[in-house]
C-alpha cells in the first residue's frame, strides 16, 4: 500500500503564522518603530502548488512556491509586502511514508512585491536567492498526511536579508 501512494507523488499544500525578522539592523528597527503606530500587523506564510514525485520510500522531491506575507493595518489603510520563494524541495520521513516525523529541504529564487490600500502593486527587477529547512509531524488520513510543520526560512533579495520562523499546517494529497 506504501509503494502505491508513493508512486503517486504528491501535492502540498499549508499556511500558518510567522515571526519575520531583518538582519540589518537598521531596517529592523524601522519596522518594530512602524509596528508601534499601526493598529495591526499579520505576518503569514502560504506553501502553494508544491508538486512532489517519489525519489524512494521515504523521500519525495518536487517544486514549489512558499510565500510569506507580512501586512500592517492602520485606520482604513494599509501595506502589505509579500516574499516569494520559487524552490525546489524534497521531503524525507525518518520512519514510514506519511507517517510520524520528516525533514524538508528548500532552495531557490526569491521574488518581492509590495501592495498598498492607495491601490498600488509594485513588483521587485530583482531576483535573489533563499532557501527553507525545516521539519515537523505527518498524521497519516487515509492516502493523505496532515504536515505540522516549523520550518526557517532565509531570502536576500535588493540587499534585503529576511529570516523568518513559520508553523504551519497543511496537506499532502
Amino acid at each position: 500500500m506504501q509503494i502505491q501512494r508513493l508512486m503517486k507523488g504528491g501535492i502540498h499544500i499549508g499556511g500558518g503564522g510567522s515571526k519575520l525578522t531583518y538582519s540589518d539592523k537598521d531596517l529592523q528597527e524601522l519596522y518594530d518603530l512602524i509596528e508601534k503606530y499601526v493598529d495591526s500587523r499579520l505576518t503569514i506564510n502560504l506553501d502553494l502548488f508544491g508538486l512532489y514525485l517519489p525519489v524512494t520510500t521515504n523521500t519525495i522531491a518536487g517544486v514549489i512556491i512558499h510565500a510569506t506575507g507580512d501586512r500592517f493595518d492602520y485606520d482604513n489603510e494599509w501595506i502589505q509586502e509579500n516574499y516569494y520563494l520559487y524552490s525546489l524541495s524534497t521531503i524525507h520521513y525518518l520512519n514510514e511514508f506519511g507517517k510520524g516525523l520528516f525533514v524538508r529541504a528548500d532552495v531557490g529564487s526569491v521574488l518581492y512585491n509590495y501592495q498598498d490600500s492607495d491601490g498600488e502593486n509594485r513588483n521587485s527587477d530583482e531576483v535573489g536567492l533563499g532557501f527553507l529547512v525545516g521539519g515537523g509531524l505527518s498524521l497519516k488520513l487515509g492516502n493523505n498526511s496532515l504536515l505540522l510543520n516549523l520550518n526557517y526560512v532565509y531570502r536576500n533579495i535588493d540587499d534585503v536579508k529576511t529570516n523568518c520562523i513559520n508553523v504551519s499546517l497543511g496537506g499532502l494529497f
